[in-house]
């Protein structure tokens, strides 16, 4: 699965965090901050996240072209993290290519943190997944949330 960087984002393309209460979305978005949607119609990528306790976030409607999936995870957790949190997978229904992404976060990279759950918050938060990287909290320092603000690509709000 590749993972698209900031050099790889099509011209004129931003991403955008707006933060909505208890809801938070990321788009790889046009400067106005609509959805950036390719010739053939697709929508190259978002996700939301919504707070669960204070500082933890369950990922949901992540839809994106592919690689560009783990960019926007990647840019969440960075996100959660500078919030002193972290994210951790929808509670149910994972689509096999997320799946994916998670068990890739969880057995590879090295630059992303994963924490068990405590099974009360397993509990608190309904988790019905058997396999560990969907039972986890995950945290990354932040590098591509600054290099999307050094080159002007990042809206907020």
């Amino acid at each position: 699965m590749p993972m698209m960087t900031v050099a790889d984002l099509p011209a004129d393309t931003y991403v955008r965090i707006k933060p909505d209460g208890n809801n938070v979305q990321f788009r790889i978005a046009e400067r106005d901050g609509s959805f950036k949607i390719l010739g053939n119609g697709d929508m190259l990528g978002g996700l939301d996240l919504v707070g669960v306790l204070d500082i933890l976030w369950m990922a949901y409607n992540i839809e994106a072209v592919h690689g560009w999936g783990p960019f926007l995870m990647d840019i969440a957790l960075e996100w959660a993290t500078e919030k002193g949190g972290g994210v951790f997978p929808h509670n149910c229904g994972i689509v096999p290519p997320a799946k994916v992404m998670w068990k890739i976060y969880y057995e590879q990279r090295t630059d992303v943190r994963h924490l068990e759950m405590p099974d009360e918050l397993i509990t608190t938060c309904n988790v019905r997944h058997a396999e560990p990287e969907l039972r986890c909290i995950y945290e990354k320092t932040p590098f591509l949330l600054p290099a999307l603000d050094a080159a002007g690509l990042l809206i907020r709000g």
